[in-house]
């Protein structure tokens, strides 16, 4: 939330390719700011169980844990209200 309004800040698929061998999933952490006080969001690699044939998309719950392995890493940079990834 910025000035009283939320504000997209990042967009970033949490899970893709479920029911195929090309399964991938994400999971977020935040920490202190490491630019300014707006938190940096770390993006890890995810473990998923995949759906089984048969298995109704809409009714079935995806089961995502979390992993250590860092994907990506973003920090906010206030004077340009944008995230950017640290390298």
């Amino acid at each position: 939330i910025l000035n009283n309004a939320p504000k997209s800040v990042l967009q970033w698929k949490v899970y893709d390719g479920w029911g195929t061998d090309a399964l991938e999933a994400y999971c977020f952490e935040y920490a202190k700011g490491s630019n300014s006080e707006f938190k940096d969001i770390i993006v890890k690699k995810a473990s998923m169980k995949n759906i089984n044939p048969g298995e109704d998309y809409n009714t079935t719950k995806p089961e995502i844990t979390c992993g250590s392995e860092v994907t990506d890493y973003f920090f906010y940079v206030p004077n340009q209200g944008k995230y950017y990834r640290k390298n």
